[in-house]
């Protein structure tokens, strides 16, 4: 986590020397890139409880198929 910024700088230097690009349209890339953030961060939090639900069901059917 602590490295995170570094890989995210040079997205961010691009963006901003592409600014006159995107300077008639900045609400709706800030939007879009807010919306797409939050379903990035919805799908990866669900896509991680589902990998927990399924490994205790794993677990669960080992435990069981041993005799435990």
């Amino acid at each position: 986590m602590k490295n995170m910024g570094f890989f995210f700088v040079a997205a961010g230097v691009s963006i901003l020397g592409k600014y006159q690009l995107i300077a008639n349209i900045l609400v709706q890339f800030a939007l879009i890139v807010l919306v797409t953030t939050l379903l990035t961060f919805a799908v990866t939090g669900l896509s991680v409880k589902y990998a927990i639900v399924l490994q205790k069901k794993l677990r669960k059917n080992d435990k069981n198929d041993r005799g435990l």
